[in-house]
């Protein structure tokens, strides 16, 4: 007979139940996990029990599978005994020699032995839940019954559920075919996978695929429950569909609360997104794409090319962190606000935010007019001194010599030299008689300024802010 609960309240994260075991004896019960009675009818409906139990090195054959074994390749698993001593291990024998000192690995693999960010990630098949759920008594979940939970709630089955270091929870593993470690990828990977974690209530912050988990050690038990291998486009076309639901109710939320919110500059540079882009107060994400879609948003903010570079390069560069990585170059931040400032961009990606970032950004910026006369077979010449226009609005007065000089002065080629006076001279002549630029010498015994026009085809540009609940998938709408 079950002793009666008489109390239940929570204690520092933990569940505490006093039990009633006759008239004048209680004792207290600890849960080290979250109570919900969700679960608590669940049945054994695809199986009755794992498999097999598999061995430690088992558990990173099945990991690893023939990673290590491929040419011309290198795969790097990360194992960990604190997060100040980590192995980098290139084969087999290395993961099992430090996986019996080591108390954490990351299942996915990298390129580099550096870092364990997002960006160097080489090698992405699995997913990976920390289950931390009891029943509403308290009692534990069977594995088998875990198992259930994911095929039943999700539709996807778990090949790998092993014992956590707290006696009732586990670590899931759901085995997908392979992505790579680009940022719409991972980011992609994130959200599918922060679905999950809300449908079933698994560890919101065990998330992301390069998330460390604990390393098995005897006495927690590995269950094999099959090579269960999910087609990450069913996993893709899975969260679309319930991504869509869920979009359609806050579309329809946002149209029919009868207000209209007025989104201002201050509203976008205060959002917590580019807060946090613009401090680099985020855990991962390209360093260059995040420089790039910083220079992006500068020009659809319609600060000048001189005001970006400033910023870029004497306030956010010496944020970003360059211990551990590859080298992260001041040219880079040239490249990138070259390519925002002269390439067809109308504004930064609101995917690309999200994705750096980690937070929810529905907010649009761009440029509502953008259409430029492509001159085609321009040279550097040409280029600079199109761009010298462009960063004035297309107009200057000035002396002819003295525009050339500052042509000069303030343009740069992609090679880093400087332009000569007389190859700027030629090719202003050149442009002007293919009528991209325009300018008339003022006649007079002394030489006067002259208004000098650039033919860009560039018509007004505003700057459009608007409310975005779209989702965006490598760029697409998918709701």
């Amino acid at each position: 007979m079950s002793n009666q609960i008489v109390r239940k309240y929570n204690l520092n994260g933990n569940t505490i139940f006093v039990e009633k075991v006759n008239q004048t004896q209680y004792i207290s019960r600890v849960i080290n996990g979250t109570l919900t009675d969700k679960y608590d009818h669940i049945k054994l409906k695809y199986v009755t029990a794992a498999k097999d139990l598999l061995t430690v090195k088992q558990f990173f054959e099945l990991i690893i599978t023939d990673r290590f074994e491929q040419k011309n390749k290198d795969y790097i698993i990360k194992i960990y005994r604190d997060f100040n001593q980590v192995r980098h291990c290139k084969d087999m024998s290395e993961v099992l020699k430090y996986a019996k000192w080591a108390s954490h690995f990351i299942p996915n693999t990298f390129y580099k032995w550096n870092d364990r960010s997002v960006e160097n990630l080489r090698y992405v098949q699995w997913m990976v839940f920390d289950f931390e759920l009891r029943k509403s008594n308290g009692k534990c979940f069977l594995p088998a019954e875990v198992y259930e939970i994911f095929n039943q709630t999700v539709g996807f089955a778990p090949s790998i559920i092993k014992d956590s270091k707290t006696k009732g929870n586990y670590h899931v593993f759901l085995k997908h075919t392979s992505i790579n470690g680009s940022t719409e990828s991972t980011y992609l990977f994130r959200r599918i996978q922060a679905k999950i974690v809300e449908i079933i209530g698994c560890d919101t912050g065990a998330v992301g695929a390069n998330h460390p988990f604990s390393i098995p050690k005897k006495e927690q038990k590995i269950y094999y429950f099959g090579d269960n291998v999910i087609d990450f486009n069913d996993l893709k076309n899975w969260w679309y569909k319930l991504i869509t639901e869920d979009n359609k109710r806050i579309k329809y939320t946002a149209n029919s609360n009868g207000k209209v919110s007025s989104l201002t500059e201050h509203m976008v540079w205060n959002h917590p997104a580019i807060q946090a882009l613009l401090n680099h107060e985020y855990g991962g994400g390209s360093r260059n794409q995040a420089g790039f879609t910083l220079a992006l948003l500068f020009y659809a903010m319609n600060k000048d090319r001189k005001e970006t570079i400033n910023f870029l390069k004497e306030e956010w560069y010496p944020k970003v962190p360059q211990a551990g990585r590859s080298p992260y170059r001041l040219s880079e931040i040239d490249a990138s606000v070259k390519s925002a400032y002269e390439k067809d961009y109308s504004g930064p990606s609101k995917e690309y935010i999200e994705a750096l970032t980690g937070i929810e950004f529905n907010i649009k910026i761009y440029k509502s007019q953008s259409k430029r006369v492509e001159r085609h077979n321009q040279n550097d010449n040409q280029e600079a001194i199109i761009n010298y226009f462009r960063e004035r609005n297309c107009e200057v007065k000035m002396i002819k010599k003295e525009l050339i000089e500052d042509i000069c002065k303030t343009q740069v080629s992609a090679l880093g030299k400087p332009f000569s006076y007389k190859s700027i001279e030629r090719n202003l002549d050149r442009l002007k008689k293919e009528e991209v630029l325009m300018w008339e010498a003022k006649p007079g015994r002394y030489v006067k300024p002259s208004i000098f026009k650039l033919n860009d085809g560039i018509q007004s540009e505003e700057t459009v802010i608007e409310e975005d609940y779209n989702v965006y998938v490598l760029g697409e709408v998918i709701s």
